[in-house]
């Protein structure tokens, strides 16, 4: 029975990533910068490795957006 339950858990755990995965996708392709707040922290640390910019640190789902947005426009 624990290994049916593990497997179970592994299985939602998997999901809901695909899910976190898919509205953050879903969220840059349509350009809803104010979205990315339902999948980050106010102060998230994220740090990106960029193509030619080299480590760039940001801090919450707002600097994220203009980030992404700034280069994509």
């Amino acid at each position: 029975m624990a290994h049916d339950r593990d497997a179970l858990d592994l299985a939602i755990d998997q999901l809901a990533i695909q899910l976190l995965l898919a509205e953050y996708a879903d969220l840059v392709n349509c350009r809803q910068w104010p979205g990315l707040a339902r999948l980050f922290l106010a102060d998230a640390p994220i740090e990106l490795v960029t193509l030619g910019r080299g480590p760039l640190e940001l801090r919450g789902p707002e600097a994220l957006g203009r980030f992404i947005g700034e280069v994509v426009e």
